[in-house]
């Protein structure tokens, strides 16, 4: 088996991240199109004095001792003799780095560094504030709109968890009041039969009517006390419409 790369000694360069770097670690990858290349060696909070804003400096190390070049015009390797260099030509050429989930389950987050189409509207020397950054190179970022999109599923998720609260005591108070009147008026009905059965003969069609009213009235007493129980038990069924 291959054992793993120690990028402690590799190229440093430090990342100015304006989003939550919840699920980034120490030793959390970086990565070229699926190919590690390196990892995060440092995750920091500064507060800039300046702009009085909290920044998050992410220091990275790459490991380009895997690369090969091809086709190469001839005095480039001679032009670009040191690593960080050849990645300061990358980023001119359009690479930026970027966080980007490795595992939706457990939230872990990686760097990941690829080329975009218009390099020009990021800019290529936004210095971090502080002595202790100015010794790395800074690398490039662009936001992927993952924060954005955990806010949205969050709102999202917590609209749907109210209109469910909001939908189910509206339908328990109906359910409430409307039992409440079924029984009385069940109730009603009874003592009502009660009394008529005093009356009317046995074989009376309107008794028999009556019989036949009190027992589909009781029916759909019965229905609605098992809708009732139901929601109470899954009131997602209200959302599903099952």
């Amino acid at each position: 088996s291959t054992l793993k790369k120690n990028y402690q000694n590799g190229i440093k360069f430090v990342l100015n991240l304006k989003e939550s770097v919840r699920g980034l670690a120490v030793g959390s990858p970086v990565e070229f199109r699926g190919i590690q290349i390196g990892e995060v060696l440092e995750i920091a909070m500064s507060y800039d004095t300046k702009n009085r804003n909290i920044i998050i400096p992410v220091v990275i190390s790459f490991d380009l001792t895997g690369l090969h070049f091809s086709n190469t015009f001839v005095n480039f390797e001679k032009e670009l003799t040191t690593g960080i260099d050849r990645v300061k030509f990358f980023i001119k050429k359009g690479a930026r780095a970027s966080l980007k989930t490795g595992n939706f389950v457990t939230g872990k987050l990686f760097v990941d560094i690829d080329f975009i189409k218009n390099p020009d509207a990021t800019p290529l020397t936004e210095k971090i504030p502080g002595k202790r950054w100015s010794k790395y190179p800074v690398f490039p970022t662009i936001s992927n709109g993952l924060s954005e999109f955990t806010d949205n599923m969050t709102t999202t998720l917590n609209n749907l968890d109210k209109m469910l609260n909001e939908t189910t005591s509206l339908v328990m108070k109906i359910d409430s009041k409307l039992l409440n009147d079924l029984s009385g008026t069940l109730k009603s009905a009874k003592q009502a039969f009660d009394t008529a059965g005093t009356v009317l003969s046995e074989d009376s069609e309107l008794l028999q009517s009556t019989k036949v009213t009190l027992r589909e009235l009781t029916k759909t007493l019965n229905s609605i006390k098992r809708m009732t129980d139901y929601i109470e038990r899954h009131p997602e069924s209200l959302i599903r419409g099952k």
